[in-house]
């Protein structure tokens, strides 16, 4: 989450948010990647106080340099949205995240 939470708990909200998005994406996986295609995609996006998410702040960030990966993980989150309503006691406007996708690769351990 880029946002500041201003203290709300958003625990619930991303859990939730984070299954949709993870129910869309397996459900649209390309099939290059059956094939053992490889790479990470990094999405930015806002959702709105509806949770809605706009299309001009949908955005990849770090591409895999392969269009097809790209894509799937653009659309995992444009198929999930619209999300739940942003807590009521969260004052601004919306709430940015990024989620990043992996493709074959093995998730990187934290240092």
């Amino acid at each position: 989450m880029r946002t500041d939470t201003e203290g709300v708990d958003f625990g619930p909200y991303m859990k939730s948010l984070y299954m949709s998005i993870k129910r869309e994406w397996f459900a649209g996986m390309p099939p290059s990647v059956e094939k053992g295609e490889k790479g990470t995609v990094t999405v930015q996006f806002r959702v709105l106080r509806d949770g809605k998410v706009p299309e001009d702040f949908l955005k990849v960030v770090f591409s895999s340099e392969k269009k097809d990966l790209d894509e799937a993980s653009l659309q995992a989150v444009r198929k999930a949205a619209p999300f739940d309503h942003l807590p009521e006691k969260y004052s601004q406007p919306f709430i940015e995240l990024r989620m990043t996708f992996q493709y074959n690769v093995a998730p990187q351990k934290p240092h």
